[in-house]
């Protein structure tokens, strides 16, 4: 057996059941967390320095650092949603799309000279990017259900 095997983690090994969130928080990946933030600094370095020569855009680097950890809170938060949740929303999420998807080429807007966009309300979205996100869901799904029985057979691919 490689020393690479003992640490890798497959599907066999994901667990489904509740954890505490203390113990989530230690499986974080805090390099990458790390990395992540590191880049939004260098970046809000970035546009305070580019404020010297502009002052027009001076509120940039604090609508930048507001972005961010807006987004930073939310990333953590999925990241810390148990993976339970997010196989129990790939189907809707996925058939969700799939309908969005449909509804295109009836109820679809003009924007940018392509006519992908729908409007939700106040909100116009391209269903295209949704359906991304849910096919993701969707094969995650499709692969821990099929690993399960422990067939590792080529033809397993064929219907994702």
């Amino acid at each position: 057996m490689s020393i690479g095997r003992d640490y890798s983690r497959s599907s066999a090994n994901i667990s489904f059941e509740k954890t505490s969130l203390i113990a989530n928080l230690g499986r974080m990946p805090w390099g990458f967390v790390a990395l992540i933030v590191g880049i939004a600094v260098f970046g809000t370095a970035m546009l305070f320095s580019s404020v010297a020569t502009n002052p027009n855009e001076a509120l940039l680097p604090y609508k930048h650092m507001n972005r961010f950890a807006a987004g930073f809170v939310i990333m953590i938060a999925l990241a810390l949603t148990p993976l339970k949740i997010w196989s129990q929303i790939s189907v809707p999420a996925y058939l969700g799309a799939l309908f969005l998807l449909i509804l295109v080429p009836f109820m679809g807007e003009t924007g940018g000279g392509a006519e992908r966009w729908l409007r939700i309300g106040p909100l116009r979205v391209q269903p295209s990017e949704i359906m991304k996100l849910a096919s993701i869901l969707m094969l995650a799904r499709y692969y821990q259900t099929i690993s399960a029985d422990g067939n590792d057979k080529i033809l397993k691919h064929i219907p994702a």
